[in-house]
């Protein structure tokens, strides 16, 4: 569906790649012919030949009686001539010498046995391994990636964290499976790339080209995770506090923050706090379903469903916890009038990606089955700038677009280009768009592979999207896997 507005600022479009050399025309003397000139070198110098006509300097000095029958040729030889002079010489690539030879034969045998160690020490150090130790394990894994990547050989996977199970099934992606299986977990990428993705009170940590990284236990089962830029830390919702909602006397599931000690192991850091806020009259303690950051580690959390508090809004955090902005509210009215699509407010907000630099942040509410879109303005605060999914006119009941629309959309993600992919749980699927909406395929993730909107135990809830534009579903253990 077509969106309500357009962003006033949508980051990370694709560079075009319209920009191209041009060529100068060059007009080659008394020959009616144009040529293209690719070099800065000067032209021949042309003159007035006794016989008429123009030809090069060097030829000033020739003979002038010319048989008649020769002076055809004699022409063409000289526009032939003329030509040469304006079309450049390419040199053959010259072959490689006998040290270059040797470098290079040198590190794919380095490269190579890199590969070969590691893929016999997997089954020991690496994730899941007898020793399981992922901080050696991510140290030799970053060291052969950084090899490969400085003599440009390819760094195929040691641990591959996807299978392809399916032939294609929506445009430009096949479904695969992925180790991380479990819970309802949403994740993010850093900002190298890497991508975290919880399940239960397991981490699953996936370099940019899918290896699998390693394998980190969490103090308790995590529902959402947003990583800071290097993954030293991490913010959390827990997700056993969240099972208890809403709960009046129980603990707020405020996201927690996670520090990576020597070991490799994350452990919450207790001096980590969230500014409260104001909310009408009340002081409200901050609570997320689904958060996310920016590249600066900024903190993005989504108030919403499964909390205690019932209030719709996004808050906004800096590293150390101070609140700079917040937006949007909870509708009000009756959620069966036009109130309830009202943009700018939230009907059970639940998801939430926000672009690298924060500039653009995008939410999904179960309800009213629509993205919006709110774009940063220069005083730091965020305006409501787009919307698509169901409207008033289209779904008055709250029903759900059912298979050309969302229904009720649990989570969202971004790739590195900046399309979206929204999670739409009650048909188990993932519906890919671009940024201003335009959609440009989905796929089905449900457990079943296909549409079981009539069984829960087939639906997903959670996403994590890498920046290549895989989409990771751990509920059901299945990936749309980009082709």
């Amino acid at each position: 569906m077509a969106p309500t507005a357009t962003p006033e600022a949508v980051p990370l479009q694709p560079k075009s790649n319209g920009d191209v050399d041009k060529l100068e025309n060059a007009v080659v003397p008394n020959t009616g012919l144009t040529g293209q000139r690719k070099t800065a070198s000067p032209p021949p110098s042309f003159a007035a030949h006794p016989k008429g006509g123009e030809v090069a300097g060097a030829d000033l000095a020739e003979p002038t009686n010319i048989a008649a029958t020769n002076i055809s040729d004699l022409a063409q030889a000289r526009t032939f001539s003329a030509l040469d002079a304006l079309v450049p010489t390419v040199a053959a690539d010259p072959a490689p010498s006998l040290l270059e030879a040797l470098v290079s034969t040198s590190t794919k045998l380095i490269s190579a046995g890199m590969t070969f160690t590691l893929k016999l020490f997997a089954s020991y150090y690496g994730p899941g391994g007898t020793e399981d130790w992922p901080t050696l394990w991510g140290a030799l894994l970053l060291v052969r990636r950084q090899f490969n990547e400085a003599f440009g050989i390819e760094n195929t996977p040691i641990v591959q964290g996807t299978t392809a199970i399916t032939d294609p099934n929506a445009d430009g992606y096949q479904l695969g499976t992925i180790a991380a299986k479990g819970g309802e977990g949403g994740g993010q990428t850093d900002a190298q790339g890497n991508l975290y993705v919880p399940a239960g009170n397991k981490l699953y940590v996936y370099s940019p080209d899918n290896e699998l990284i390693r394998v980190d236990t969490l103090p308790f089962p995590v529902l959402d995770v947003a990583p800071g830029p290097n993954g030293d830390y991490l913010y959390v919702v827990d997700g056993d506090l969240i099972k208890q909602e809403p709960c009046a006397g129980c603990a707020p599931a405020t996201p927690k923050k996670l520090v990576r000690g020597l070991d490799g192991s994350y452990k919450v850091d207790p001096t980590f706090k969230l500014d409260t806020y104001t909310y009408g009259p009340k002081t409200i303690t901050p609570e997320g379903y689904r958060i996310a950051t920016d590249d600066q580690g900024r903190l993005y959390v989504a108030q919403g469903m499964w909390t205690q508090q019932q209030v719709g809004t996004v808050l906004v955090y800096d590293t150390d916890g101070t609140l700079l902005t917040r937006f949007g509210d909870s509708v009000s009215g009756n959620q069966n009038d036009p109130s309830s699509y009202e943009l700018g407010k939230f009907n059970n907000l639940n998801g939430i990606a926000v672009s690298p630099d924060g500039s653009t942040i995008y939410t999904t509410e179960a309800t009213n089955s629509r993205v919006q879109v709110w774009t940063k303005q220069a005083d730091g605060t965020y305006k409501q700038t787009g919307s698509w999914g169901s409207t008033y006119a289209t779904d008055p009941n709250h029903s759900g677009g059912g298979a050309d629309g969302l229904n009720a959309p649990y989570d969202i993600g971004l790739d590195a280009a900046g399309d979206v992919y929204v999670l739409s749980a009650t048909d188990a699927k993932v519906v890919k768009y671009h940024p201003n909406g335009e959609k440009v395929t989905q796929m089905y993730v449900g457990s079943g592979k296909t549409t079981d909107a009539a069984t829960p135990g087939s639906r997903a809830h959670g996403i994590a999207v890498t920046d290549h534009g895989d989409a990771f579903i751990p509920q059901t253990g299945l990936v749309m896997i980009r082709v």
